[in-house]
């Protein structure tokens, strides 16, 4: 007998299984939260051909809003190399974010932080903070027998 082996319970046939799931249900639409955001990097005056321009920094930072939920100052030069832009840009971008309430920002004399505004981007601050959406568990049912968690 392997090791592997020994330490699985043995499974019976006869017994019945109880199948115990976890579904998380969002109020909100994620398409809804990504176009708000997208929209968030529309400039605020229209050209002479009455078209409104997006912010392309803005649009660049856009997964890293996603991915990191919290840039700090320091995380700043890091992104400015990927995405080339300066960081100069990058702090002004990050601050238009807040003043239209995607992001929230904190600062201090000389750090500042900027957060994903959970109350309007619930699924999308869950979905990159969380990574297990479902969680099954088959546990056999017996007679008889205290209940357990494991």
């Amino acid at each position: 007998m392997m090791y592997s082996e020994i330490r699985k319970p043995k499974l019976q046939k006869d017994l019945p299984y109880a199948i115990v799931s976890i579904e998380f249900l969002f109020n909100s639409d994620i398409a809804n939260e990504m176009k708000t955001i997208i929209c968030a990097c529309k400039g605020d005056r229209q050209d002479r051909f009455e078209h409104v321009k997006f912010w392309k920094c803005m649009l660049e930072l856009i997964p890293y809003i996603i991915h990191m939920v919290e840039i700090k100052r320091s995380d700043v030069k890091s992104i400015a190399k990927q995405i080339r832009f300066s960081e100069d840009q990058i702090v002004r971008s990050l601050d238009r974010f807040a003043a239209k309430n995607v992001l929230i920002k904190n600062s201090s004399r000389f750090n500042s932080v900027w957060k994903l505004n959970i109350e309007l981007f619930p699924v999308l601050y869950f979905l990159s903070k969380q990574k297990k959406l479902e969680h099954i568990v088959r546990l056999p049912l017996t007679i008889n027998e205290p209940p357990s968690i494991y």
